[in-house]
C-alpha cells in the first residue's frame, strides 16, 4: 500500500496495515519532523546532569541502569541483608496495573533463569517498586554480535536453557509473548535469564484489554477470535501475533525458533524496511529468507530442522512447548545436532562473522572438531567458583524435568545417581499425566456416547410403551412362533397403532420445541468483542410449531388450550416451551394469555410466582426469589428462566446455577445455562460449562456453536475448526455454521478451506451479508483485492445495514487507491452505525489524506469520544492537530494515547518528534527511549533520539542512534546521518 501524501506539517498519516479481520490495525510511522530540522551541527552545550536518585524505601540505590517503556531500573543495596539488588521504578503517570501483572507473573516463576523477584513496594508518591535480583552481564543480542564459530557451543547452551526456563514457564500456564534475544540476559558468571515479562499472559489473570479494532467478523455468525492489538517484536513474532490474534505457548516457540535462527545465521527471522513492512512479513509468514540462511548456514540438517519446525507458520506444526526443542541431543551428546562446515574456497565470498560457512556442493561434512572442546573448556573456567552452585543447579534442572544439561565428566557419583532419580521421576510423572488426559478424553467421548444412547433408548422405550397402553388388543395369531417372529410382528404392530403415531408425533414435536428453545441462544458475535443472543425468532418460530402440531395458542380458548396441554404425554415440555415464548413475547396481551395457558395446565407456587411480569423488571424481588430458592428442589427448566430474568436485570445468576450443578451435575439444562451466561467471557469460564453439556447433548448444534466461540476467543483455532466441524455435521444445511467454519479456518492460515466454506454458506443463503464479508476478507488475505471488493459489495448489498460490510469495502477501496470511494464507504458505515469507533477513525485517515485536516479531527474525536482506550485514534488526532499547528492539542492527544496504551510506540516516537522540533530535547529523548523499549528496531524513534542527543551535546551516542535509524531506512536517513561531522582520527604514533 502505498505511503499517503504530506502534510503541511511534513507527516505523514498513519496508514492502514494488511486487510484482514482487524481493518486498518496497522499503521505507517510518521517520520519525527527531521526534515524541518535545520541542518544537525555539533554544539558544544555541555551534557544535562543525571536525574536524582529516588528514595526507595528499605533500600539504598547508588545508580542508575537502564531506562524502558515502563520504568526505570537502578542498582541499590539492602541494607538488612547486605546485598546488592535491582530495583525498577514506575514513569510517572503511567497506570500501575500492567507494571504489577509483571511482578506477579516474575515471581510465580521459581526458576533459576527467570530473576527472583524480593519485593514489591511503593515510593512516597504512591508509584509502585519491585525489587528484584541484579543480574550484571550482557544480553544474547550483545553475545551474539561477532560471536564466531567457536562460539558456537556456548550460545547453543544458552538457547538451551533459554528453552528450560520457557517450557517451564508454559508448564505454569504462562506466555511471555516477547521473547528475543535483547530480552535474555547471559550474567558475567554464565547464568542465563529471560528477562522483561511485561507481555506475559496466564489464564489465572489475563490482562484485560479493550480491542482497539474491533472489525472482528461476526461473521453473522457465532465465533470471533481476539481481536487484539498486535504486541511483540516484529522481527521474532509469531504469524498469529503479527495478525493481532491471540498468543499462546506456541508463539513462544516460534520466537524460540527466531532465536535459535538468529544464534545459526546472524540474522532473525523477519526484516522488512520499515517496522510496519517488518509485521506485514510477519504477520504472512514470509519466511523464505529466513529458511534460505538457514539452508547456507552450514549447521547440521537436523539442528536446522528443529529451527524450521519452530518457526513453522501454523501453531499446529510446531513444538507443542517451549521445553520441546530442548529435547533434543546437544553438541558432545550426539551426532543430530553436530555442526560440520567445509573449509572455504579461496576465491569465494569471505563469510560473516558468527556465521558458519556453507558446504561446496560434494564436500565431505565434518563436525567442528573445536566445538567440544571449547564447550568442556568453558565449563572448566567456571567450575573452580562454581563448584557448590553448579551441582545445587543440577539437583534444581533434574527435578525440573530436565536432563543434565551441566553434565561433565567430572561430576561426583552421588549426583549423578541424584539426576537419574530425578530424570525418572519426570518421565514417570510425564508418562502419568499423559494417561490421565488419555482417560479424561475417553471417559468425556464415552459420557457423550453413553448419554446419545440413553436418548435413543428413552425413545425406543417410550415408543414401546404407547403400544402397549393402547386400549385396542390386537390378536397376534397362532402360538408357536420363534422370538424372532415375534419381535417382527411386534415391531410392525407397533408402527401401525394409534399409540405409536401419536407417541412419534409427540416425539417431533417436543424435538421442534427443544430446537427453538436453544437455537435461539446461539451467540452472534458483532465487533469489538460484543454480541446477543437471537431471541427475536423464537416467538414466530414457537407459534407455528404449535399450530402445526394442532395447538394454536392464539387462538384456541386459554381452558381449552390448558386442558389440552395437562392432558398430554408430554406436558411438561410443553409447558415449558409455553413458559419460554412467553418469557420472549413482544406482543403483552399474547404473552398474559400464554402465562395464563401455563398456570392452568401445570400451577405450583414457585412456577407461578416466576410466571408474574410485574417481577420481571423488578430487580430487588428478583434477587429474593434467587435467594429463596432451593436448587435441589426446583426444575432446571425454570431455574434456566430465573437466571434469564437476572441478566436483564444485571444481577449475575452464576452462584445460583453453580449450586444447582452440584446438585444436579448430570443436568443438561444447567450446564448449558452456565455456559450461556458467560458466553461472552473472554477468560474461558464457559468453556468448562459448554464442554459438559457437550457430553451430555452431543446433538445438540447451539451447544457446538457457542463452544466454538469461547475455543476461538481463547486462541485454541484447532478447538474452533473442530467445533465448526461437528456444527456442519450436525446441521449441514445452516448456512451460518458454514461461515462459522470459513472464518475459523481463515484464521488458521487455510485460505482455500475458508472460501469453500464461505461459499458454500453464500450457497445455502445467497442474502447471508455477513459470508459475503467473510469471503471478502478470505480474498484479501489472498491478495485477490479485485475479488474481496467484489464479495464486499456483494455483502452490504444483501444488508445495507451491515456496517461492518461497509467499512472493509472503504479499506479495499483505500488499498486499490479510489480514496473518494473509500470515504464513501465509510460514511456508509457511520450511518448505519453512529457508534462504530473504527469506521470513524478510518474516515478521519481517509479525510486527512484528502487534506480535509478539520473532516479528519472531527471523524477522529468522534472515535476517542465513543472508544476512549482507541489509542490508535488518540495518536492519528494528535497527528491531524499538528497539521493544523495546534502543538498543544497534538501533544495532549498523544498523551491521551500513551495513558490508553502505555506500550504504544507510535504515540511516542511522536510525541517525542514533537518535543525535539520544540527543542525540549530531555523529553524528546526519554519519549523515543519509551518507543524503542517497545519497538527496538523503530528508525523514526531511532532518529528522533538521535537528533536529541546531539542536540544535548552526546555526539557518539547520536551517531549510534542515527547510524541504526539510517541502516533501517537509508533512503530517509542515510542523507541525514552523512551531515554529521566526521569522527576524530587518532593520531598516528609519531605525531603524538
Amino acid at each position: 500500500m502505498a505511503d499517503a501524501p504530506s502534510s503541511d506539517s511534513d507527516r505523514t498519516v498513519p496508514q492502514p496495515g494488511p486487510l484482514d479481520q482487524r481493518a486498518e490495525t496497522l499503521a505507517f510511522r510518521p517520520p519525527p519532523g527531521a526534515g524541518s530540522e535545520e541542518a544537525p551541527t555539533c554544539p558544544a552545550a555541555p551534557e544535562p546532569p543525571a536525574p536524582a536518585l529516588p528514595a526507595v524505601p528499605g533500600y539504598v540505590v547508588t545508580r542508575e541502569i537502564g531506562r524502558g517503556g515502563m520504568g526505570v531500573v537502578y542498582a541499590a543495596r539492602d541494607p538488612q541483608f547486605e546485598r546488592e539488588l535491582a530495583i525498577k521504578v514506575m514513569h510517572p503517570g503511567q497506570s500501575a496495573d500492567q507494571f504489577v501483572v509483571e511482578a506477579k507473573v516474575t515471581a510465580g516463576l521459581p526458576h533459576p533463569g527467570v530473576p527472583p523477584v524480593y519485593a514489591l513496594g511503593a515510593l512516597p508518591d504512591g508509584r509502585p517498586f519491585l525489587a528484584m535480583k541484579l543480574v550484571e552481564g550482557r544480553t544474547l543480542a550483545q553475545e551474539l554480535n561477532g560471536a564466531g564459530r567457536a562460539d558456537l557451543p556456548r550460545l547453543l547452551d544458552h538457547f538451551q536453557r533459554v528453552c528450560l526456563t520457557v517450557g517451564f514457564a508454559h508448564a505454569r500456564g504462562v506466555v511471555h509473548r516477547d521473547l528475543k534475544p535483547s530480552n535474555v540476559m547471559v550474567g558475567a558468571y554464565g547464568e542465563v535469564q529471560v528477562m522483561d515479562w511485561g507481555l506475559a499472559t496466564r489464564p489465572a489473570h489475563e490482562r484485560p484489554t479493550v480491542s482497539d479494532e474491533p472489525t472482528e467478523p461476526a461473521r453473522g455468525r457465532t465465533a470471533a477470535t481476539s481481536g487484539g492489538r498486535v504486541r511483540g517484536t516484529p522481527a521474532y513474532m509469531s504469524p498469529e501475533q503479527a495478525r493481532g490474534e491471540p498468543a499462546d505457548d506456541r508463539s513462544d516457540v516460534f520466537a524460540l525458533g527466531g532465536i535459535l535462527a538468529a544464534v545459526l545465521t546472524g540474522a532473525p527471522p523477519f526484516a522488512g524496511d520499515t517496522v510496519a513492512d517488518t509485521v506485514r512479513r510477519a504477520a504472512r509468514a514470509d519466511l523464505a529468507e529466513c529458511f534460505a540462511r538457514l539452508g547456507a548456514c552450514g549447521a547440521d540438517a537436523d539442528l536446522v530442522a528443529v529451527a524450521r519446525r519452530c518457526l513453522a507458520p501454523h501453531p499446529a506444526d510446531r513444538y507443542a512447548t517451549g521445553a520441546r526443542p530442548w529435547r533434543r541431543p546437544w553438541p558432545g551428546t550426539g551426532p543430530a545436532w553436530t555442526t560440520g562446515a567445509s573449509a572455504p574456497s579461496a576465491t569465494g565470498p569471505r563469510p560473516r562473522p558468527g556465521r558458519p560457512r556453507r558446504r561446496t556442493p560434494g564436500a565431505k561434512r565434518r563436525p567442528w572438531a573445536g566445538a567440544e572442546r571449547a564447550h568442556a573448556a568453558e565449563q572448566r573456567k567456571r567450575r573452580g567458583a562454581q563448584c557448590a552452585a553448579a551441582v545445587t543447579a543440577l539437583v534444581l534442572v533434574g527435578a525440573l524435568g530436565g536432563f543434565a544439561w551441566w553434565r561433565d565428566k567430572q561430576r561426583t557419583s552421588a549426583s549423578e545417581r541424584a539426576d537419574a532419580r530425578a530424570g525418572a521421576e519426570r518421565l514417570r510423572i510425564e508418562a502419568d499425566g499423559a494417561a490421565v488426559a488419555a482417560r479424561l478424553a475417553g471417559e468425556r467421548d464415552a459420557e457423550a456416547r453413553h448419554k446419545a444412547d440413553q436418548a435413543r433408548a428413552g425413545v425406543r422405550s417410550g415408543l414401546a410403551l404407547a403400544t402397549d397402553l393402547h386400549p385396542v388388543q390386537v390378536q397376534t395369531g397362532g402360538g408357536g412362533a420363534g422370538a424372532g417372529g415375534g419381535a417382527g410382528r411386534g415391531a410392525a404392530h407397533r408402527s401401525c397403532s394409534p399409540g405409536s403415531s401419536r407417541a412419534r408425533a409427540d416425539l417431533a414435536f417436543v424435538e421442534r420445541l427443544d430446537d427453538i428453545r436453544f437455537r435461539k441462544w446461539a451467540w452472534v458475535a458483532e465487533r469489538g468483542g460484543r454480541g446477543t443472543f437471537n431471541t427475536k425468532r423464537a416467538p414466530a418460530e414457537y407459534r407455528r410449531a404449535f399450530a402445526d402440531h394442532g395447538l394454536d395458542l392464539a387462538g384456541l380458548a386459554p381452558p381449552e388450550a390448558a386442558r389440552r396441554i395437562a392432558a398430554a404425554a408430554v406436558r411438561a415440555e410443553l409447558v415449558t416451551a409455553v413458559d419460554d415464548w412467553a418469557l420472549h413475547e413482544p406482543d403483552v396481551a399474547l404473552r398474559d394469555r400464554l402465562l395464563g395457558v401455563a398456570r392452568a395446565a401445570d400451577p405450583g407456587p414457585w412456577s407461578d410466582r416466576l410466571r408474574d411480569p410485574g417481577l420481571w423488571g423488578d430487580r430487588a424481588a428478583l434477587a429474593k426469589l434467587a435467594a429463596d430458592t432451593d436448587p435441589a428442589r426446583t426444575a432446571a427448566t425454570g431455574l434456566s428462566a430465573l437466571a434469564e430474568l437476572m441478566r436483564r436485570n444485571n444481577l449475575d445468576p452464576a452462584p445460583l446455577l453453580s449450586a444447582a450443578r452440584t446438585k444436579h451435575p448430570g443436568d443438561f439444562e444447567l450446564a448449558f445455562a452456565l455456559g450461556q451466561w458467560r458466553v461472552a467471557d473472554r477468560s474461558g469460564r464457559q468453556i468448562g460449562p459448554y464442554e459438559a453439556a457437550r457430553a451430555l447433548r452431543p446433538d445438540n448444534p447451539t451447544v457446538w456453536r457457542n463452544l466454538g466461540v469461547a475455543l476461538g476467543w481463547r486462541g485454541d483455532l484447532d478447538g474452533e475448526i473442530a467445533a465448526c466441524r461437528e456444527l456442519v455435521r450436525l446441521v449441514p444445511n445452516d448456512a451460518t455454521a458454514h461461515n462459522n467454519l470459513g472464518a475459523a479456518l481463515s484464521d488458521k492460515g487455510d485460505l482455500p478451506g475458508a472460501l469453500a466454506a464461505g461459499q458454500e454458506a453464500v450457497r445455502l443463503d445467497p442474502e447471508y451479508a455477513a459470508a459475503h464479508d467473510t469471503i471478502g476478507l478470505t480474498r484479501a488475505r489472498m491478495n485477490d483485492l479485485a475479488g474481496a471488493i467484489a464479495s464486499f459489495r456483494e455483502a452490504v448489498r444483501a444488508d445495507p445495514q451491515f456496517a461492518r460490510g461497509h467499512n472493509n469495502l472503504g479499506v479495499a477501496l483505500k488499498a486499490k487507491g479510489d480514496l473518494v470511494g473509500a470515504i464513501a464507504a465509510y460514511r456508509e458505515a457511520v450511518r448505519a452505525d453512529p457508534d462504530y469507533a473504527v469506521a470513524h477513525s478510518n474516515l478521519g485517515v481517509a479525510l486527512h489524506i484528502q487534506g480535509d485536516l478539520d473532516g479528519a479531527i472531527a471523524a477522529f474525536r468522534t472515535a476517542v469520544r465513543l472508544n476512549p482506550k482507541y489509542a490508535l485514534a488518540h495518536t492519528t488526532l494528535g497527528m491531524a492537530l499538528e497539521g493544523k499547528n495546534d502543538s498543544a492539542g497534538a501533544a495532549a492527544a498523544y498523551k491521551e494515547a500513551i495513558r490508553a496504551d502505555p506500550r504504544y510506540a507510535l504515540a511516542h516516537s511522536n510525541l517525542g518528534a514533537l518535543y525535539l522540533r520544540q527543542q525540549r530535547y530531555p523529553e524528546a529523548i526519554d519519549c523515543a527511549r519509551a518507543a524503542l523499549k517497545d519497538d527496538p528496531e523503530y528508525p523514526e524513534a531511532l532518529a528522533t533520539l538521535g537528533l536529541a542527543l546531539l542536540k544535548t551535546g552526546d555526539v557518539p551516542n547520536a551517531r549510534a542512534a542515527l547510524t541504526r535509524a539510517a541502516k533501517l531506512n537509508p533512503k530517509q536517513y542515510g542523507p541525514l546521518l552523512a551531515q554529521l561531522p566526521s569522527p576524530p582520527v587518532a593520531p598516528a604514533p609519531h605525531e603524538k
